[in-house]
C-alpha cells in the first residue's frame, strides 16, 4: 500500500479496534454498517457546513429568432 493520510489512518484504527467513533479535524464521525455487513464512518455533528442548493433554477433569456 502507498501513503495513507491522516484521515484514513484513523479510521482503520477506529475499525481494527472497532470503535463506535473517532474524531478528525472537528468532525465526529459514527460507527454504521452497511446492509452487507461493512462497517463504515459516516460524519455527524462538529463542524457544519451549509451547502447552496444547485438546484436553483436561472433565468434564460429567450432568444427571438429571425423569421426569413
Amino acid at each position: 500500500m502507498g501513503k495513507l493520510n491522516a484521515y484514513f489512518k484513523l479510521m482503520l484504527a477506529a475499525k481494527k479496534g472497532n470503535k463506535k467513533s473517532f474524531s478528525y479535524k472537528g468532525n465526529t464521525y459514527n460507527q454504521k454498517k452497511t446492509k452487507n455487513g461493512l462497517v463504515v464512518y459516516a460524519k455527524s455533528g462538529g463542524k457544519t457546513s451549509k451547502r447552496k442548493s444547485k438546484s436553483k433554477r436561472r433565468s434564460r433569456k429567450k432568444k427571438s429568432r429571425k423569421k426569413r
